[in-house]
C-alpha cells in the first residue's frame, strides 16, 4: 500500500547554486571589488563562473535587485547600485510599533520623520525594525538582513536592555549605535541625551524669569543619580526643589500629568511651585492642562521638545530639548566610521538647547 505523504512533508529542492551566486557577488560588492556604479562581468562569463544557466543567473540577479544591490541597463549590462545597502541602509531598531500608541514615543516619531527627510534625494535608506523580543517575527528578519550584507549598520532608538546577550547586541562586526539618556551597561557607542545639560540650562532659565520654587514633571524609571542631580542643581541656584514638588507619570498614560501639575498647584501660593519644568514631551499637553484646570495662574514653564517637532500646547511655554536631525546624524556618522574601522566615540553626548539656539546654528 502506497505510503500517503502529507502536503507539510514535502519540500522543494533548495536553490543551492543561485544561493552561491548571490553570496560570491554580494561578497565582491561588499568587500570593494565591485565598486558602487561598477558594471557587473558579462552574463555569460557569470555563467560560465558559477556553472549555471541563464536561468538560474537570471534569478539570482533579480534577488540582488530586489535587495537593492544591482539594476540592469538592459544591452549596456548590470551594474552595483550607486548607494548599495550594505553602505547606504541604516536600520532603524525600535521596541514598539507606531500603531501601538501607549508605547510608542514622541521621540521615536521625530526620529522617523527626520529619517524620512535625509532620505529624500541623499541614497540613504532607513529601513524600520520592531524588536521587543528575541521571539519577535522582526527580529529574525532584522538579523538575516544582518547576515545578507544588507545593511550597514543598526541604529538603537532606544537602550537596547531588552536584547541583551542577543547577537544582535554581543555578536562582533556589527556596526551598532544607541541612542540612550542614560548609559548602557554594553561595550556599544552610544549617542546620550545628555539630561545634565537639560537640568542646568532650564533651571537656568526659570531663575531668570525670577521663579525661586521649581516643580518637576518627569517619567519614573532614570537611574537614581537623575533626581540627585536636580536636587543639585537647584540648591547650586538656590532654588527650592521639594521632593513633594518633583512628580513622575508613566509615559504611556501621560493624561496622569493633569491631576500631577494640578495638585502641584493646589497649595497656597507660598506652597506651590512657580516655575515648572516638563522632562518628557509626551506629557506636555496633559501637563498643561493641568495648570489650566488648576485656575490660580500661569507659571513659569519648560517644556521638553524634540526639534524640530514640538507638541501642541494650549499654554505659552519655553521649549527646550534635543535636536533630532543632529541625533540621527551622529548615529550615521558612528556606523560609517566603524563600517571603515575607523574609531568611533563610545559616548557622544549632545547638549540640550533652545529653540533660538537651534535657529541660530541654522
Amino acid at each position: 500500500m502506497a505510503r500517503i505523504v502529507q502536503k507539510h512533508q514535502i519540500a522543494t529542492r533548495p536553490p543551492v547554486k543561485q544561493r552561491l551566486i548571490l553570496r560570491d557577488l554580494r561578497r565582491d560588492i561588499v568587500s570593494g571589488r565591485l565598486t558602487p556604479g561598477g558594471r557587473l562581468p558579462p552574463r555569460t562569463e557569470l555563467e560560465q563562473r558559477f556553472q549555471v544557466s541563464a536561468a538560474t543567473l537570471q534569478r539570482a540577479l533579480d534577488k540582488m535587485a530586489a535587495d537593492g544591490f544591482v539594476y540592469a541597463r538592459g544591452p549596456k549590462g548590470t551594474f552595483v547600485t550607486d548607494h548599495p545597502p550594505h553602505l547606504a541602509h541604516h536600520a532603524l531598531v525600535y521596541p514598539h510599533r507606531p500603531t501601538d500608541t501607549r508605547n510608542w514615543t514622541r521621540f521615536w516619531t521625530a526620529i522617523a520623520n527626520e529619517a524620512l527627510r535625509v532620505e529624500d534625494g541623499s541614497g540613504l535608506r532607513f529601513p524600520s525594525y520592531y524588536v521587543d523580543t528575541p521571539d519577535h517575527d522582526d527580529y529574525g528578519r532584522l538579523l538575516r538582513h544582518v547576515h545578507a550584507s544588507r545593511l550597514a549598520g543598526l541604529i538603537f532608538a532606544m537602550s537596547p536592555i531588552h536584547l541583551m546577550e542577543t547577537p544582535l547586541v554581543v555578536e562582533p562586526g556589527i556596526p551598532r549605535v544607541a541612542i540612550v539618556s542614560e548609559l548602557v551597561p554594553q561595550q556599544m557607542a552610544v549617542v546620550q541625551l545628555d539630561n545634565q545639560s537639560f537640568i542646568d540650562k532650564s533651571l537656568d532659565y526659570l531663575r531668570s524669569k525670577g521663579c525661586r520654587r521649581i516643580g518637576v514633571v518627569t517619567t519614573p524609571g532614570h537611574v537614581p543619580s537623575y533626581y540627585t542631580a536636580w536636587m543639585k542643581s537647584a540648591a547650586d541656584r538656590e532654588l527650592e526643589l521639594s521632593p513633594a514638588w518633583m512628580q513622575a507619570v508613566v509615559r504611556n498614560y501621560p493624561e496622569w500629568a493633569r491631576n500631577c501639575v494640578h495638585g502641584l498647584l493646589a497649595r497656597p501660593e507660598s506652597e506651590r511651585p512657580d516655575g515648572i519644568v516638563i522632562t518628557d514631551d509626551n506629557l506636555v499637553e496633559h501637563a498643561a492642562a493641568g495648570v489650566v484646570t488648576a485656575g490660580v495662574g500661569v507659571p513659569e514653564l519648560v517644556a521638553h521638545c524634540n526639534f524640530p517637532w514640538p507638541t501642541p500646547s494650549v499654554l505659552p511655554m519655553r521649549r527646550l530639548g534635543y535636536d533630532a536631525a543632529d541625533v540621527l546624524s551622529r548615529c550615521i556618522k558612528s556606523i560609517d566610521l566603524q563600517r571603515r574601522g575607523e574609531a568611533a566615540p563610545m559616548i557622544d553626548k549632545v547638549s540640550a538647547v533652545f529653540e533660538e539656539e537651534l535657529a541660530g546654528a541654522a
